[in-house]
């Protein structure tokens, strides 16, 4: 009902402030601008609780396994999908581009002011920056990946104690997460709220004009998704999980509406936790590590949408 309840919000907010932006209306401009604190708020408690939560869950699971060797194995394995399930994301993402341009004529952006584009960090200072100096700092500055590699060798070497002073740990950790995602689903009971918030105020100014510009954007990284979707997510979940596709997708709706409702893959961490072990069937261990590792890691829709960012770029210049 909750997740009903948030895409619900969701499509209101879209309704809202792409109909205050087309006719103008100053009581829909009020309550769209005016949403965009209760967004705010809502983005911030999701990112209160999603750091500390994935310390604790990523700790209790690594320190759980007890073998440092299993964390090798099952983490080479998480790494290896991660990685490979890029390739087809972003070769979807450039052939829906490809096709879909020959079905538009000119396409005319709006002006916009020239950005500085940073320095692309290398492949060797990537590798040192997964070692924080400061773990704290990293966790400040939401950077999660230093802050799970901390994280994992901490859990690694706490399995390696005594098995009284082991569980010690684990049981602070295992508490607190507890606590940690009862507090998760309080913030989601205001989600719909929120994300109207979210969505309101960005649709109002963006207007129709920018939506209609970025049309055959919009639907090729969608129908892209979608591909992907059927022919590579579905068939690895039912030949290597044995899931149907049916019930993976129910299974997983709350957190798929929450990550599209927030655009961030972190705000739905909670929510992936907790139905990918009572509707999935996933073992605790398993999913208190995946689903931090691959919230960081695992981005095949964004390879995607940068695949098919590189080809509609390429178009306009």
């Amino acid at each position: 009902m909750l997740h009903l309840a948030i895409a619900i919000g969701l499509v209101l907010g879209l309704v809202v402030g792409l109909t205050a932006s087309a006719t103008g209306n100053e009581l829909l401009l009020a309550i769209a601008n005016g949403s965009a604190p209760f967004g705010a708020v809502f983005m911030n408690a999701i990112k209160m609780v999603v750091i500390p939560l994935i310390v604790s869950v990523i700790f209790t699971s690594i320190a759980r396994l007890g073998d440092p060797r299993k964390l090798g194995r099952i983490g080479g394995q998480a790494l290896a999908y991660y990685w490979l399930t890029l390739i087809p994301g972003i070769a979807i993402g450039m052939a829906t581009m490809m096709f879909g341009l020959q079905f538009v004529g000119e396409i005319t952006m709006p002006q916009t002011a020239a950005a500085e584009v940073p320095e692309l960090q290398g492949f060797v200072a990537f590798l040192v920056s997964l070692v924080p100096s400061n773990p704290f700092a990293a966790a400040s500055k939401g950077t999660l990946l230093p802050l799970i590699v901390f994280t994992a060798l901490f859990a690694a070497a706490t399995g390696t104690l005594a098995e009284e002073r082991r569980e010690r740990l684990i049981s602070i950790a295992d508490v607190a997460s507890e606590a940690l995602i009862k507090l998760v689903w309080w913030i989601l009971y205001l989600a719909p709220i929120g994300v109207f918030g979210l969505t309101a105020p960005v649709t109002a100014k963006l207007g129709w004009g920018l939506v209609l510009s970025l049309g055959v954007f919009i639907i090729c990284v969608f129908v892209g998704l979608v591909i992907f979707l059927v022919l590579v997510t579905l068939p690895l979940v039912y030949f290597v999980a044995g899931i149907g596709p049916i019930r993976y997708l129910k299974g997983t709706f709350g957190a798929v509406s929450v990550a599209v409702a927030t655009t961030s893959t972190a705000a739905a961490i909670p929510v992936s936790l907790e139905e990918s072990k009572t509707n999935l069937g996933v073992s605790k261990p398993i999913a208190d590590l995946l689903i931090p590792l691959g919230a960081s890691m695992h981005r095949p829709g964004s390879a995607l949408f940068q695949g098919a960012a590189v080809v509609f770029l390429a178009h306009l210049y």
